[in-house]
């Protein structure tokens, strides 16, 4: 399944905020991409329920700033998880990348990890 959202995810910096009593919160932007990708999710009416995963995920980006993955992935993953998976500790294997792109995009592949692969047991 291939799943593509014309944005990208917000950092971990932008997806939590604390109010001045050292609340955490999950910020509008955050709630807002895991709302749309959500949704365009659960239009491929696939859902890989308790099976294990793999997931390659593409961020094209227009600019030429300098990202850590590791913060784009989390809210990726999150936004998935009670939509195409249980849980997203199912996500086993998979592979990211970064490119330069005309616009901002992510483009997620989801595939079922057979049971003969050393990392569906």
């Amino acid at each position: 399944m291939i799943i593509s959202i014309d944005r990208l995810p917000p950092s971990v910096n932008h997806m939590y905020g604390r109010t001045r009593n050292g609340i955490t919160y999950i910020t509008k932007e955050a709630k807002n991409f895991k709302t749309e990708l959500g949704w365009i999710a659960k239009q491929k009416k696939s859902n890989f329920g308790s099976e294990k995963v793999r997931i390659d995920i593409i961020f094209k980006i227009k600019d030429k700033r300098r990202r850590d993955p590791d913060n784009l992935l989390k809210a990726t993953l999150d936004s998935l998880k009670k939509v195409i998976v249980d849980d997203d500790s199912q996500f086993i294997h998979g592979s990211w990348t970064m490119m330069n792109g005309q616009y901002d995009r992510t483009i997620i592949e989801i595939e079922k990890i057979e049971n003969d692969c050393k990392w569906g047991k």
